[in-house]
């Protein structure tokens, strides 16, 4: 019965059929299998999609494993890293990882190692640059990720030109360090200690308490009654005050003011004036002294001068010309 821990070949490329041979033969070494029985055997390390090919080999049909070595290897042709890395195929896969967000650690690791997997044999080769190799690093981190990485490398390399990508162990360290933990860690506050929980939540029950302690209720009877003694108390001093004292008027107001409903039995604020002086404008106006023209002198009397009968008659006729005064009958105007 084959053991899950034995190898298995699958027949993809990326697996290489020597390295399969050679875990084989050792785990066959140490059960003491004899040529005969590694041939019969290796077969249930096989997919059954490539058991075919392996029983129709020569040394298969022979029960030789030297001879079935040599032409598996014969046969499964791996591919030359030259074939197996290309410059476009590292691109292709920076790309393919920049499409999500790194999520943890883990992700960031796991990327570096298959770029280097990849890009330590292109640089081997000449195939490309160190600059090449930072700049392709740096494309596969998503474009948020790249805001976070460059904000620190930036602050490590202010002097870094323009246009020049950082080196690869920098990003990856800074990489590490920012998704070591939650990939928004930056954004978070830390949390408070606990005494500090405890403090605050102590404080926040005395507080809680000394406002229940000091809370006032008022009821609808309690009110009424102090407006009842703020009554009587008004009552009591307006009493006490004549009805012109200017403290009669204010507490007059003020008790208007609040209960309109009980003063139409207090009597109304009066003021007394001086009765000399009402007395002075009461009193008649003394009569006013009559005024008596002065004695007009006699008026002589005119003569009438003789009629000339033959003189005609003038239309208007004139007599003598007064001495005195037309209006006032007085000599001197």
């Amino acid at each position: 019965m084959r053991s899950r821990l034995a190898p298995r070949f699958t027949g993809e490329v990326d697996q290489p059929i020597e390295d399969f041979l050679e875990e084989y033969e050792e785990l066959a070494d140490k059960c003491g299998l004899t040529s005969q029985q590694k041939v019969e055997t290796v077969i249930r390390y096989v997919d059954r999609s490539q058991c075919h090919v392996w029983q129709n080999l020569p040394g298969y049909l022979a029960r030789n494993w030297l001879d079935l070595r040599d032409k598996l290897c014969d046969e499964y042709v791996s591919p030359t890293p030259e074939g197996q890395f290309s410059r476009q195929k590292l691109i292709d896969f920076a790309a393919k990882y920049a499409r999500k967000r790194m999520g943890d650690e883990t992700n960031v690791i796991n990327y570096q190692r298959q770029f280097n997997a990849q890009s330590k044999v292109l640089l081997g080769t000449g195939r490309i640059t160190v600059g090449e190799r930072n700049a392709i690093f740096w494309r596969g981190f998503h474009p948020e990720d790249q805001r976070a990485l460059y904000e620190r490398l930036i602050a490590m390399h202010p002097n870094m030109p323009r246009g020049q990508a950082f080196d690869l162990k920098d990003v990856f360290n800074i990489a590490r360090a920012i998704f070591s933990g939650d990939d928004d860690f930056l954004l978070q506050e830390p949390s408070p200690r606990p005494d500090r929980v405890q403090a605050e939540r102590s404080s926040l029950r005395e507080y809680s308490l000394l406002r229940t302690e000091t809370r006032t209720v008022r009821f609808q009877n309690d009110t009424h009654e102090e407006d009842e003694e703020v009554l009587k108390s008004f009552i009591y001093q307006l009493h006490a005050l004549p009805q012109h004292d200017p403290k009669y008027v204010f507490l007059y107001a003020q008790c208007a003011a609040r209960f309109p409903n009980h003063m139409t039995s207090i009597p109304r604020p009066g003021y007394q004036a001086d009765t000399a002086a009402i007395y002075s404008y009461q009193a008649p106006l003394p009569p006013l002294p009559m005024w008596s023209a002065p004695a007009a002198a006699p008026i002589p009397t005119p003569v009438a001068p003789a009629v000339n009968a033959a003189a005609p008659t003038p239309f208007f006729q004139f007599g003598p010309r007064p001495e005195t005064c037309v209006f006032c009958r007085t000599d001197g105007h």
